[in-house]
């Protein structure tokens, strides 16, 4: 079984570490979750992402020029 999409904030909520997969079919309430945990993000840790997709990249994508955070 493979797992949902997930994160953790690091360094007082300017680092966001993902995890799991990062699909269209595990994402749930990740967009949400995120912008409540993290408004403003400088670094973005992909290590533990186990898969992604297009609507995952798009995502990070988004993520990282709102914040020009670095990957």
């Amino acid at each position: 079984m493979s797992a949902d999409a997930d994160f953790e904030t690091r360094e007082g909520g300017s680092s966001l570490v993902l995890s799991g997969n990062w699909t269209l079919a595990k994402l749930g309430d990740i967009p949400t979750r995120i912008e409540a945990a993290s408004p403003t993000i400088g670094t973005i840790d992909l290590t533990a992402v186990e898969r992604i997709d297009t609507v995952g990249a798009w995502l990070v994508h988004r993520l990282q020029r709102g914040g020009n955070a670095e990957l």
